[in-house]
């Protein structure tokens, strides 16, 4: 089956993508490269903070292409018609794909100056940070708001419904091991029982969300006191109203890199550009206008776009001995039984 969807849509999938750089494949002897990404309000940031000023320091164009779709990046590269130069997504694709549909790019870019949790593979450069964690609601904890993931676990202490993101890919195992007093550092390998166990011990206060949507219109509609999720899209919904606080005392990092699919057409501008937004000037331009963090050792905003994201930095809790980075290639490899266990627990 996976042979005949290959042979018929192969060609079709490489003539999509080449289609959107005809155009600048056509325009005089201007060098270009092609970056993959997650499109939407993170695209836009990163216009300002690194593409565009990228543009005019080099002279090269930036080709934008989103979604992230890593099953076109590696049909690409079996046909040998590659025409994506960077790509950034999730730290286990870079696991999984490395020295396969992946360049091995360690010799050509310095990571000493990273963060060295965030260095996880020779195929991968650490983009940037964004957190997982809980939000509470200002209004319902005027006086003494939660501190602690064992106190959004407390419906006593701090009553009302919890939503939570229902899926075992995200990391509802580390919040109740970290609410149940596991140590940041003794995390994996996950303790799916003793999670679970947690987790059940709030199950009539939970209300799941699917989408990051759905978590911004829950925060926005204020309809439940707590949540947990995505630190960029709880954040974006501060920006737009929502009367939510971050909790940053105890964090779940999560991280993205940039990669060169192999056979990358314009493979020395990726090197270029993956330099120059990874600097430290780039990043700090990225992290004082979007709520991601830095991977860039000493980065450090000075101003930030506005004071919701300032209140709420990624980089706040870096320091802090309950923050917690995962662990991507324990996660790898045990995608099937996280997402598993968490849908037979949900579903019972």
């Amino acid at each position: 089956m996976k042979n005949a969807w290959f042979s018929t849509n192969a060609a079709g999938i490489v003539a999509g993508l080449a289609m959107l750089v005809a155009g600048t494949a056509a325009s005089a002897q201007q060098r270009t490269l092609v970056y993959m990404n997650s499109g939407g309000v993170l695209l836009e940031a990163e216009r300002a903070a690194f593409i565009e000023p990228f543009e005019k320091a080099t002279g090269i164009k930036v080709v934008t292409v989103s979604p992230v779709d890593m099953a076109k990046i590696q049909t690409m590269v079996r046909v040998g018609q590659t025409n994506v130069d960077v790509v950034q997504w999730n730290p286990e694709q870079v696991v999984v794909n490395c020295g396969k549909s992946l360049e091995n790019i360690r010799a050509d870019i310095d990571v000493s100056v990273f963060q060295p949790q965030y260095v996880v593979s020779e195929c991968g450069v650490p983009a940037a940070t964004f957190i997982h964690t809980f939000f509470y609601k200002k209004s319902a904890f005027p006086q003494n708001p939660p501190k602690s993931w064992a106190d959004f676990f407390d419906t006593t202490k701090f009553p009302g419904k919890r939503a939570v993101w229902n899926s075992g890919l995200g990391t509802n195992y580390e919040q109740a091991l970290l609410a149940d007093g596991v140590s940041p550092k003794d995390l994996y390998p996950l303790d799916f029982d003793k999670a679970l166990a947690k987790w059940s011990s709030i199950r009539g206060d939970l209300q799941f969300w699917s989408t990051p949507a759905q978590l911004v219109q829950l925060m926005q509609e204020g309809s439940v006191p707590l949540v947990s999720g995505w630190g960029p899209a709880a954040t974006q919904a501060i920006i737009k109203g929502a009367e939510y606080q971050a909790f940053t005392g105890s964090p779940i990092y999560l991280f993205n890199q940039y990669m060169v699919p192999k056979g990358a057409p314009n493979k020395a501008e990726a090197i270029e550009f993956i330099k120059f937004a990874t600097s430290a000037e780039s990043q700090t331009r990225l992290v004082s206008s979007y709520p991601e963090g830095p991977t860039r050792i000493g980065v450090e905003p000075k101003e930030f776009a506005n004071p919701i994201l300032e209140a709420n930095y990624v980089g706040k809790g870096l320091d802090s001995p309950g923050a917690a980075t995962i662990n991507p290639s324990w996660r790898l490899e045990h995608q099937d039984e996280m997402a598993k266990k968490w849908t037979d627990w949900a579903t019972r």
